[in-house]
């Protein structure tokens, strides 16, 4: 009986522990960036491609929070998404467009919730907002998913359901 409540100790402690890891390294549970109407959604068609975030506009300089902790694996200056931040979780890689200015560094350690930027309109963006993908793969150019899979409550909305649908019906069959 005692070498059995060891083992049982034993693994409640190996669960704390890989939990904790879990936390430093990062996490798939993601939060809201930012609060704001969506009004670009995830496989929409734009000019020849598949759009691949959300988009929410808000106003410029409206901070941008990390979705969940992580590591800022890309901070620079992209031809199409100006400035991009990209933090790599657990599993998946959160990205973040059109920043009017970082509030980060490249390799930096972040928080859920922590500021990593603020709202504009640089690269290809005629109004200021918040362009947010989540990529497979901690790299910053793994396969795009749609956010809303990993957001809380965005199942809720009609509009993203649709946008859902149509993205999944466009995969190719395995």
């Amino acid at each position: 009986m005692g070498a059995r409540r060891g083992i049982v100790a034993f693994a409640l402690v190996a669960a704390l522990c890989m939990g904790a890891a879990a936390d430093a390294a990062g996490d798939d549970d993601l939060s809201w960036p930012l609060h704001g109407k969506v009004t670009g959604h995830f496989g929409e068609l734009r000019a020849g491609h598949a759009h691949e975030g959300l988009d929410i506009p808000v106003p410029a300089g409206t901070p941008i929070r990390a979705a969940s902790t992580g590591k800022v694996v890309m901070r620079e200056l992209q031809d199409g998404y100006g400035k991009y931040t990209c933090v790599a979780h657990t599993r998946v890689t959160t990205c973040y467009g059109h920043q009017s200015r970082f509030a980060t560094k490249l390799g930096e350690m972040v928080g859920r919730g922590q500021v990593i930027g603020y709202v504009g309109s640089t690269g290809n963006a005629p109004v200021n907002h918040l362009h947010f993908e989540v990529r497979l793969g901690t790299r910053p150019w793994g396969k795009p998913v749609n956010p809303m899979k990993f957001l809380p409550g965005a199942w809720r909305d009609p509009i993203a359901q649709a946008a859902a649908r149509l993205s999944l019906s466009r995969r190719s069959p395995p």
